[in-house]
């Protein structure tokens, strides 16, 4: 006899299947909801009819844009696999990877009560002897999480960021759905390129990360370490004693966030060597590391004094073997010195691709 934890879980995943589907069907989706048979998922006999038809102010929008606007009102799972793929021009449609880039995951902030009880949870009777003072008033609201301010009982001044209540079990419903999504595509279509129900597997294995933050804090100490001999490139000191799965503890940057840069706030010299430093920083976690930021979008760069860069939010990253490692080297060498032939031979060892069919045609 199935126990009440897995009855609730049950009936939180019916009702999360059934506003996926009203949303899609809303947005003008209801042929892939009932060709991924989704509308089954829920109360028998409901028709996509019922659920609601096209709303009238979007008929006339292109399809990638009403996709969009799902996954915004979707929220936090399907927003990041927008983000993920609007980085992945090779997979979809440049228009579509154009539009994805508006997503945004910016969201009304959470009481301060309900973050409190968070915190209280993870940290009980030990939080007076770790936190001198937590302020009430988020700085950073997001989909996923809620960044606060905070002062260690040493003093030292640190940004906490804390999940949001119920994303995880959120999450993982979520994902059951796009591998439902993603077994319908790779039934329905032979030439993709890509298997879809890989690239949702490779997705839930990072989403799984994002929603450990101690994972994201052992990935910026790592980062952190790998550019202790650059001063130009910086990421935050993370804090062990006041993390957990849900709570992550940084240093606070304190700088220009670049997707909130205005003209005038960095001279033209400022703004070179930021892009420098970037570029660099870059190419060494992809040539020389192996390891890199999965997800240096503007919203997690900041240009600090002289020039200098700092990367924030390092919970999606990525891995490289040695031989793939050498192989983006190759690339990037044979890029700049114009060496046309070894470029062909890298990307098709790259994508396992017979170089022969990638001769120049002219």
């Amino acid at each position: 006899m199935p126990d009440l934890l897995s009855i609730n879980q049950t009936l939180r995943n019916l009702k999360r299947y059934a506003e996926i589907v009203t949303v899609l069907a809303k947005h003008g989706f209801g042929d892939i909801v009932q060709a991924a048979t989704l509308d089954r998922l829920i109360e028998r006999g409901v028709s996509i009819a019922s659920l609601g038809r096209i709303n009238p102010e979007f008929e006339r929008l292109p399809r990638q844009v009403r996709l969009r606007k799902a996954m915004e009102e979707l929220g936090p799972t399907f927003v990041k696999l927008g983000q993920v793929l609007s980085t992945r021009p090779d997979l979809i449609p440049d228009e579509w990877a154009e539009e994805f880039k508006k997503l945004q995951d910016d969201v009304p902030q959470v009481e301060f009560e309900v973050i409190e009880k968070r915190i209280d949870e993870e940290f009980g009777d030990t939080r007076s002897e770790i936190f001198k003072s937590i302020q009430h008033k988020a700085i950073a609201a997001a989909s996923m999480a809620q960044v606060h301010r905070a002062v260690l009982k040493d003093g030292t001044h640190v940004v906490l960021k804390v999940l949001r209540p119920g994303i995880r079990e959120q999450t993982e419903t979520d994902m059951e759905i796009m591998r439902a999504l993603a077994h319908w595509a790779e039934g329905h279509f032979s030439n993709l390129g890509y298997s879809p129900t890989e690239v949702v597997n490779e997705f839930a294995r990072e989403l799984q990360k994002e929603v450990d933050l101690t994972h994201e804090g052992r990935a910026t100490e790592r980062f952190r370490g790998q550019f202790v001999d650059d001063p130009n490139v910086v990421f935050p000191k993370f804090y062990w004693e006041a993390t957990t799965r849900n709570v992550l503890a940084l240093e606070e940057i304190k700088g220009v966030l670049l997707s909130r840069l205005k003209d005038g706030e960095l001279t033209a010299k400022e703004k070179h060597e930021v892009v420098a430093n970037g570029a660099r920083a870059v190419l060494r976690q992809c040539l020389e590391f192996g390891f890199f930021h999965a997800d240096p979008h503007p919203g997690n760069l900041f240009a600090l004094s002289g020039g200098r860069i700092a990367f924030i939010d390092c919970g999606m990253t990525g891995q490289a073997d040695t031989r793939t490692t050498q192989q983006l080297a190759d690339l990037v060498s044979g890029v700049v010195s114009g060496d046309v032939d070894r470029v062909i031979a890298v990307v098709g060892a790259l994508g396992d691709i017979d170089p022969s069919k990638l001769e120049d045609r002219g």
